[in-house]
């Protein structure tokens, strides 16, 4: 990574200047084990009369669309620096032949393994291979870690996990059809029915498109087929035990996916290095807050594991964390989770947070420690009494903006406050001191309900109120029981959160997280007797005050097109006391090198009322329109519309405006 040094120290160089000239070439073609069948790939070449190092992506989103502009100014920043770099297309999408598998599917790691095969065995190779990827960039290179191919020497995950089940599709184990139909799945059939945008004449590109308008299915009845809890998301899970390999994790809290990566990180056997920073769903270098080098950050890590060059990078601590609050700054660390004490404050016969009298005996704690769904024997050794009543609301959540949507950071958290109020509130005396968490937060909760009306979703936000009412998001965690209990324990995503001294911890409970959640449809009102919280916390001098240096300016790819359009608004129905969440963005025109240009927008649309659940409707709609080299208009538009039980999909291509494509998909969805 980007060399750290202590604050107010003088900066190094955090570039390699370019060294080499870069050759470009479209389109080779990788072998798999199948026959006939091979895989497609964009080559970067350092001009060098050397053999040098590989570094390698492997993404679903084709090459010659929006893959390959995100990959434009990497692999020619790389190339210059003496490295080759490989953009393939997995197997049946793009340019790729074969048939698309599942999403996330554990063969994704096979075509990744052909690539390494195929890349490391060439005459520009010096044998060694390293590979990276953003979002599912990220899981096709956990998952080809854990498959250990010999030349693979070591890897860089950014923003995403082990457990794409869990994370992206069912998020935290509960129905999320925003993203993963709505959103992700409309741009991936869109993506799907597009036709190529490289040797779009060609038979061959002519057969592959063809093979994808009309025997490959739609990846998103995949997803509404299994749902929550399915055993095939547990198959498609990725060990990282048996990731081995050095990996430089780099995720950040505002990202959909804080907590997945940070597992990931807790689970990887190898040698390993975390960065958290206050980032959403995008590239660390195009960050809206504290924007850092990533490439020389990379560069650093290619050049100590691929090259054996002595970079440092080890010899500095393992974690690097962003500490948000009134004083946000980077800070190194030792170790994850980085806490050296805890805060631990409890109910007794009101909602007021208070430290308890006393600790418990340590078998108690190590008891209270492993409460869960899964232990419904659990005594409690407090009398049951109702402290608070939480009525269902599904409009609850929508204040916390929209992670995991992978349209940048344009969709922040807002005041908590109205969000607050629809939940079951318990908050703190005002602080003495300042506080800094640091780690995981973790609630438990006793309930006191009917045997016929069990918990089904527990949300617990931990928020901090300022002397005017306003209720920041620290953090926040989900649960689903998976059997009945009196009391729960939910664990709180991952943060490094500075809450000043005055300021009230705030804890609100709930079964919604609208629209990241869908509504349940049949939920029950919560009657809390007792809630406990146990937060990680970090001395004021632990770790070491770091800087990492902000990224040189980047030119913009030619061609790139303005950037998005971005949109978010929040209604509230005041009469039926409903909500809707809308979201659209659209980008300009974007040039290839063949000539075309193609211009890209999606909307999404959620809404629900707060005493009929099983009203609420998600809607996403994705266009792109191609105006290929040879004067045509191509346009794909993919719908799709989900209510409580079902999913109804389209897609459609139109030449010219003359429909030449068209098909509907209908799917059960269930819980």
């Amino acid at each position: 990574m980007t060399r750290l040094r202590p604050t107010g120290a003088s900066p190094g160089a955090a570039d390699t200047p370019a060294a080499f000239a870069v050759e470009v070439v479209r389109d080779v073609r990788i072998p798999t084990a199948v026959a006939g069948e091979t895989l497609a790939a964009d080559l970067y070449l350092p001009v060098t009369g050397r053999p040098v190092p590989l570094l390698l992506t492997v993404l679903p989103y084709r090459k010659d669309f929006h893959a390959g502009v995100a990959h434009e100014v990497p692999g020619r920043w790389f190339a210059e620096r003496g490295y080759a770099g490989l953009l393939v297309d997995l197997a049946g999408t793009g340019s790729s032949d074969g048939v698309r598998r599942p999403e996330f599917d554990p063969g994704d790691g096979t075509d990744a393994v052909a690539a390494i095969d195929w890349g490391a065995g060439q005459s520009w190779c010096d044998g060694s291979v390293g590979m990276w990827g953003h979002s599912y960039g990220a899981i096709t290179t956990l998952r080809t870690a854990g498959l250990a191919p010999p030349q693979l020497r070591a890897v860089i995950p950014l923003m995403h996990g082990l457990d794409p089940g869990m994370d992206t599709v069912h998020p935290d184990g509960s129905r999320g059809d925003l993203h993963a139909l709505a959103n992700r799945g409309t741009s991936m059939l869109v993506q799907q029915l597009l036709p190529p945008l490289i040797n779009h004449k060609s038979e061959a590109e002519q057969e592959r498109w063809q093979r994808r308008l009309y025997r490959t299915e739609p990846v998103l009845l995949d997803f509404a087929r299994h749902g929550p809890g399915d055993p095939v998301w547990r198959e498609r899970a990725i060990d990282g035990a048996a990731i081995t390999v050095p990996t430089l994790c780099i995720g950040g809290w505002r990202d959909a996916f804080p907590d997945p990566l940070v597992q990931a990180y807790e689970r990887i056997s190898g040698p390993k290095k975390l960065v958290m920073g206050p980032w959403g769903h995008v590239m660390p270098q195009y960050a809206a807050v504290a924007p850092v080098d990533f490439l020389s950050m990379a560069l650093r890590w290619w050049d100590h594991w691929l090259r054996g060059r002595d970079t440092g990078v080890m010899d500095e601590p393992p974690v690097t964390l962003y500490q948000e609050g009134p004083r946000p700054h980077w800070r190194a660390h030792p170790c994850w989770p980085p806490s050296d004490g805890s805060l631990r404050l409890a109910t007794a016969d009101d909602t007021v947070l208070r430290p308890p009298n006393a600790d418990p005996p340590s078998a108690d704690r190590a008891v209270a420690d492993h409460l869960s769904a899964d232990d419904p024997t659990a005594e409690d050794p407090t009398p049951v009494r109702i402290i608070a009543e939480y009525r269902p609301d599904a409009t609850v959540g929508s204040l916390r903006g929209i992670p995991g949507l992978g349209i940048g950071e344009a969709f922040l958290t807002q005041d908590q406050h109205d969000d607050d109020m629809r939940s079951v509130v318990l908050e703190s005396e005002p602080l003495q001191s300042g506080t800094i968490i640091g780690g995981r937060p973790d609630v438990t909760v006793t309930l006191a309900q009917a045997p016929d009306a069990p918990a089904k979703r527990l949300v617990v936000r931990l928020t901090e109120v300022d002397s005017d009412g306003r209720s920041t998001l620290i953090t926040v965690g989900v649960l689903c029981p998976r059997a009945p209990a009196d009391r729960y324990r939910v664990e709180l995503r991952p943060t490094v959160h500075q809450v000043p001294a005055g300021r009230r911890l705030r804890v609100t409970l709930s079964d919604s997280d609208f629209p990241r959640l869908t509504p349940l449809p049949d939920p029950v009102e919560l009657h809390v007797s007792r809630l406990e919280l146990t937060v990680p916390t970090l001395s004021p001098d632990a770790g070491v005050p770091t800087e990492l240096p902000p990224p040189p300016r980047v030119p913009v790819p030619p061609d790139s097109g303005p950037p998005a359009e971005l949109s978010w608004t929040i209604t509230r129905d005041l009469i039926h006391d409903g909500i809707e969440v809308a979201v659209s963005a659209a980008t300009g025109d974007t040039g290839t090198d063949q000539g075309h240009r193609y211009r890209s927008s999606n909307s999404l649309l959620a809404s629900v009322r707060r005493d009929a659940p099983d009203s609420a409707v998600t809607m996403g709609t994705n266009h792109a329109a191609v105006t290929m080299s040879t004067g045509e208009t191509v346009t794909t538009t993919a719908v799709v519309r989900c209510s409580l039980t079902a999913l109804w999909a389209s897609g459609e291509v139109t030449v010219d405006g003359v429909t030449v494509f068209t098909r509907t998909w209908e799917s059960p969805l269930g819980w």
